[in-house]
């Protein structure tokens, strides 16, 4: 447990420092899987407020057609997670067969031709109440199980990957908003500079009449 919480306290810049919100989901899963070394896989999912689903923005370890596998609010492990707040370990396949007992008929389907983990542990990523999205990490090992330390140590690093990603699109709304605001500073200068070369044409005009 100390070596853990020494690795969970030296999570990598790139994800904890980082302003680019691309940067943070392409490597929180590599965190994950660093500060707690029996994660055989992991998701992060992000909640799209336009489409009402949680979507898998980043894996490891699972299949490539995963991308596809969003889930709605309270569907599933993660889709419950992220509605009550509250997070999930599941130990044995049985367990988690039968906590995923909400499931649309197209992902009922995608997880009975899936390869079912021995453990599982989800926690929400939230930052100042907002719940982001979820973070989910599995074991296959025969004998693997995710301890309420695991779970500890997994809200840790969800907690700081929720403050950095906030972060980052604040950082990011920032930029976009200088853009704008440099965007219209240039077309007064422009406009400005016909007025100014008009007044000049209408100057030189009445000098010559």
């Amino acid at each position: 447990q100390s070596k853990t919480v020494s690795m969970l306290a030296s999570v990598n810049a790139a994800v904890i420092n980082s302003l680019d919100d691309n940067e943070i989901v392409d490597n929180v899963l590599r965190e994950v899987m660093h500060v707690l070394p029996h994660s055989d896989a992991g998701v992060f999912r992000l909640f799209d407020e336009d489409s009402g689903y949680l979507i898998p923005v980043s894996y490891d370890g699972l299949p490539d057609d995963y991308k596809d596998y969003r889930l709605q609010l309270n569907e599933s492990v993660s889709g419950e997670v992220f509605t009550t707040g509250r997070p999930s370990i599941h130990n044995g396949r049985q367990n988690i067969i039968d906590a995923h007992r909400v499931m649309r008929p197209e992902n009922q389907s995608f997880m009975e031709r899936s390869q079912i983990s021995n453990a599982l542990l989800c926690v929400p990523v939230m930052a100042e109440g907002k719940r982001l999205g979820t973070l989910t990490t599995l074991c296959f090992s025969r004998d693997g199980a995710f301890s309420v330390f695991d779970r500890q140590v997994l809200e840790s690093l969800a907690a700081q990957v929720a403050i950095a990603y906030q972060r980052s699109l604040v950082y990011q709304n920032a930029l976009a908003t200088s853009d704008r605001l440099e965007a219209m500073r240039s077309d007064l200068a422009r406009k400005n500079a016909e007025l100014d070369r008009a007044v000049q044409l209408h100057d030189t005009l009445l000098r010559i009449f």
